[in-house]
């Protein structure tokens, strides 16, 4: 645990939900700035997420690397709940952590998105194990940096690690690469066992990774943090708090307004189809509607990965193709009104 003064403030920096939706490393870092600035003894990162995108959690792992090497403001994380995948990874990138009671961490299986938002597992193929082992050895570099072991993000990520556990003459868990037989010969008062087969994702308890020295300790809530580390009396700066409530209502109101536009299309279609082909006028505010619609979710689409995602997941066939189609018929009513006009000279 950082050493610390018997009280002060501590500031409080929600990470839950999705990473690439609601945990952003943008965001975390204007928190950051502002704990700064407010002048706060300690960040606490309240963890409880299932993870998300490969791509936030790398962002989120190298902004609080730079933190702690270049801010003396020291972090820790709280996990509570679950901090699964992508959580798992980012929370073992700093240094001091704790977790709740019941509260569990681990399950870190790489996935892909592209850039239509599909979502699927590295495979084994070149390119997705040239991937895979490149996002492996970032956490690791990353884990060791912050203090903490390796394996650990090895062992979350690939599903190949085994992991054998024993007792050190001093009555220490240590953890050891590989099957009990390939780790014969060493100084151990309980010789090692096995603890993580192949094929399996590790996953700890807030227990187990306490006995194991993976985690500073357990702590049922954040008046208990304190006391474990040193600051009982510690108050709250909400700010924070207060920053993050703002981005989740922003995503809400997002994919409200995309719903709204993904329906002014619906509808904009269902009229086409029982509109007369003769009434070009009407089809054409139909198809500009359409048209508009489209193009809005495009641009929001380009700023944030859960709109992407939301409209493959709605059109997939894309949404270049839809406009394109559109742009297309837009086109031959015109030519057909042009036509109209001269024929009535």
């Amino acid at each position: 645990p950082v050493p610390t003064k018997s009280s002060g403030k501590y500031f409080l920096i929600p990470i839950r939900k999705q990473f690439g939706v609601e945990v952003r490393a943008s965001v975390v870092e204007k928190c950051l700035q502002t704990a700064k600035k407010n002048g706060a003894d300690v960040i606490v990162l309240e963890v409880n997420s299932g993870g998300g995108l490969v791509s936030e959690m790398t962002a989120m792992m190298d902004l609080l690397m730079r933190w702690q090497q270049t801010e003396k403001t020291p972090l820790v994380v709280l996990v509570n709940t679950q901090a699964f995948s992508a959580a798992a990874i980012t929370t073992l990138s700093v240094k001091n952590i704790y977790m709740m009671p019941g509260s569990a961490m681990g399950a870190a299986l790489i996935i892909q998105v592209n850039s239509v938002g599909q979502v699927r597992s590295v495979d084994s193929t070149k390119v997705g194990e040239k991937f895979s082992s490149a996002i492996r050895a970032k956490a690791r570099t990353i884990a060791e940096t912050a203090g903490n072991n390796p394996l650990i993000t090895d062992a979350m990520i690939d599903p190949d690690v085994i992991i054998s556990v024993a007792t050190d003459t001093s009555g220490k868990k240590v953890l050891l690469r590989g099957a009990p037989s390939a780790n014969k010969g060493g100084s151990y008062s309980v010789a090692p066992k096995e603890m993580l087969a192949k094929g399996k994702l590790l996953t700890l308890t807030a227990r187990e990774a306490t006995d194991l020295g993976v985690v500073d300790g357990i702590a049922a809530n954040l008046d208990e943090l304190g006391k474990a580390m040193g600051k009982p009396n510690w108050s709250l700066d909400d700010a924070g708090v207060k920053m993050v409530e703002l981005h989740e209502r922003g995503i809400e109101k997002n994919i409200k307004d995309y719903e709204k536009l993904i329906e002014r299309i619906k509808l904009a279609s269902s009229k086409i189809r029982t509109t007369s082909g003769y009434d070009l006028t009407k089809l054409e505010t139909l198809f500009n509607a359409a048209r508009l619609a489209i193009a809005k979710i495009q641009r929001m689409a380009k700023e944030h990965p859960y709109i992407a995602q939301r409209t493959y997941a709605s059109v997939p066939e894309g949404m270049d193709k839809e406009l394109i189609q559109i742009e297309r018929i837009l086109g031959q009513i015109k030519d057909i009104k042009r036509r109209n006009r001269l024929r009535r000279r």
